[in-house]
């Protein structure tokens, strides 16, 4: 509380001073722009991997827990080893659950590059639909907080 301040006095002001109306707004607008960007560019490296990559069946030949881990959260080395082209192949990745040894689990391989790897469960898909309704809704959402509030401080400013 500085100066005497309260979210109260903010409040009061937001519909009373449009220019505070135009920096809500645009930092909401902002803010969902961000976000449907983040979402789009996420879907769009998830149709990119899922249309130029090989999908194959890989299975979890090791996983043990991390040594080294300095933040105090149990992670687990996972080596995952699949075949291309009847060569077989291994990636290793760290995860925060412990895998079970014999599991399958999808990848998706370049095909030029066998090493370069993507897990299916990595690659998110569905869940940044969200970022972009979100994105949607906060620009919706900003440009009706700035209209609306400056509609009113107008309808007072005039009366």
């Amino acid at each position: 509380m500085r100066g005497g301040k309260t979210i109260d006095d903010f409040f009061d002001r937001l519909g009373k001073d449009p220019r505070l109306n135009l920096a809500c707004g645009v930092a909401l607008i902002l803010v969902a722009v961000g976000a449907l960007c983040f979402g789009v560019t996420q879907i769009s490296k998830y149709h990119t991997i899922k249309s130029n990559f090989t999908r194959a069946e890989a299975t979890i030949i090791d996983c043990d827990p991390d040594a080294d881990t300095e933040d105090m959260i149990d992670y687990y080395t996972v080596v995952l080893e699949y075949s291309v082209d009847g060569k077989m192949h291994k990636y290793t990745y760290r995860n925060k659950i412990e895998r079970t040894i014999g599991v399958k689990d999808v990848l998706y391989y370049d095909p030029e590059n066998p090493e370069k790897v993507y897990l299916e469960n990595d690659l998110g898909g569905i869940s940044f639909w969200s970022f972009i309704i979100a994105g949607v809704a906060g620009v919706v959402g900003g440009g009706f907080v700035y209209t609306s509030f400056w509609i009113k401080a107008k309808q007072q400013k005039a009366s």
